[in-house]
């Protein structure tokens, strides 16, 4: 009775229903993402939690019992049909993440993933689409290891996607002889679950709107503040 008595008042007035996200990231960029979902949907009357899961959990569970995924390329449900049937991705990209190659070569020219196949290529471990894509591939588990095995010409090229350049240069291991060409641009985008199909559009439209009246980019030089500002 207390608890349909207290769902009466939320809806009379107005309290905005959480909704959950699930991701399996937790780095600068996710954070990004968060921080304008957060804002675009709390523009909607909407309150959001994250929460961290492993790549396929993350995915299956925002699939089944959650309301969404944070943050996942365009052709997710191509790439794991059996576990995204009732994820719609919202159309306008949460992110636009450069793909980068990191090698000692200032002359390097990049345009496909095709062009990486005379060499031998280090890619962070857990980025899937770079994964399925670039050939001839060592995937290691952090980027202080991709440095050093570039260093000692164990692999051609470090190989990474990130939202902030930040995430490399601000390495430990990273060296000034050391050369950043953009491969690609990969689009990102926030995935509902088909119950919320109906704020696909409203959130659309408010990401651009967020794009266009600047506040996608306080929110972007926040979270760069956060965690890159010189100490």
């Amino acid at each position: 009775m207390l608890l349909t008595l207290l769902l009466v008042c939320a809806n009379l007035f107005g309290s905005p229903q959480t909704l959950r996200f699930f991701t399996s990231f937790d780095t600068p960029d996710a954070k990004l993402a968060q921080a304008i979902l957060e804002k675009a949907f709390k523009q909607n009357n909407y309150h959001t939690i994250f929460i961290i899961e492993p790549y396929r959990r993350s995915i299956s569970r925002a699939n089944s019992e959650g309301d969404g995924e944070v943050l996942r390329v365009a052709n997710l449900k191509q790439i794991d049909p059996e576990i995204t049937n009732n994820l719609v991705p919202i159309t306008e990209p949460i992110l636009k993440v450069p793909v980068f190659v990191v090698n000692y070569n200032p002359n390097s020219t990049f345009s496909s993933y095709s062009d990486l196949k005379p060499y031998k290529n280090g890619v962070l471990k857990g980025i899937r689409i770079l994964e399925e894509n670039v050939p001839n591939i060592f995937t290691i588990s952090n980027y202080s290891t991709l440095f050093k095995l570039l260093k000692k010409e164990r692999i051609d090229n470090l190989v990474t996607s990130d939202f902030f350049i930040e995430a490399i240069t601000y390495n430990t291991e990273y060296k000034p002889d050391l050369y950043i060409h953009i491969l690609s641009t990969i689009n990102l985008h926030t995935y509902l679950n088909n119950k919320h199909s109906k704020l696909i559009n409203k959130i659309s439209i408010t990401l651009k709107k967020m794009k266009a009246n600047g506040t996608y980019k306080r929110i972007e030089s926040l979270i760069r503040n956060k965690y890159y500002a010189i100490q």
